[in-house]
């Protein structure tokens, strides 16, 4: 096999430097992987870090590299959506629904009696744990979703914020059963679900709370939220936070 000549070997031995340069240029860029480029700007196809410069490169307001990739993924496809509807509600249950956080917004005037006028609830239910080694409502989960709603709601506007997880609960019924059950959100019985806590991962100050049932909306306290969120004291007013660990029932 013969040897693959000197890039400036082409050359005549009178060229510039900047000739030899220009040429030496040309090389490297025949040794360029053109699918690796490709790759790059593919957010399906992209790697860890690529992801990021895409995340930069699509204005992502909220990211986080500790994310896992899918959710990752999820957002940054998500922001040009998020982007053309910033200030709407839809914005807001885009973005949250890219980290797989289902919302539910109540304007001030659905409410019985009518809230404040020009404010906002927000039901943030968590169907994925964010953070693969944290608990599914740690401070840092807490402060994604308050930091993703402030990014896209109208900077106008006042809110509260839930924060809590979902979860399915199988109740092995037969067949026979399930087609003359219909479940709804409001259940006859109660049904104890003895390791839902466990199943939530919630911290330790969140343990406190009230035992889980079927199905449930329980207030979990959260003594610290606004601590971990490090909210100033005049953003305090702006938005009120709790946390709800929310059992469905499915058959």
């Amino acid at each position: 096999m013969s040897r693959r000549p000197e890039r400036d070997a082409l050359l005549p031995d009178r060229a510039l430097p900047l000739e030899r340069a220009i040429s030496k240029t040309e090389g490297r860029l025949e040794d360029i992987d053109a699918d690796r480029i490709r790759r790059s700007r593919s957010i399906d196809d992209a790697d860890a870090a690529e992801l990021a410069h895409l995340a930069a490169w699509h204005s992502v307001d909220v990211y986080d590299p500790a994310w896992p990739i899918a959710i990752r993924r999820e957002v940054v496809r998500a922001a040009p959506l998020v982007h053309a509807y910033k200030g709407t509600p839809f914005a807001i249950k885009a973005a949250l629904a890219a980290l797989r956080v289902e919302a539910r917004l109540t304007e001030w005037w659905q409410t019985e009696p009518k809230g404040t006028p020009y404010t906002f609830e927000v039901e943030a239910i968590a169907r994925s744990r964010l953070y693969p080694d944290g608990p599914f409502l740690g401070p840092r989960t807490i402060r994604v979703v308050y930091d993703t709603v402030m990014r896209s709601k109208a900077d106008t506007r006042a809110f509260d914020l839930r924060v809590g997880v979902g979860m399915e609960v199988d109740l092995g019924l037969a067949p026979v059963s399930t087609a003359q059950t219909r479940l709804t959100g409001i259940a006859a019985s109660r049904l104890p679900v003895p390791p839902a806590r466990s199943v939530l991962g919630l911290a330790p100050a969140v343990v406190a709370g009230p035992r889980l049932a079927c199905p449930a909306v329980a207030r979990l306290p959260v003594p610290g939220a606004r601590a971990a969120l490090g909210l100033a004291p005049a953003a305090t007013a702006m938005v009120r936070i709790s946390l709800a660990a929310v059992t469905e029932l499915r058959p």
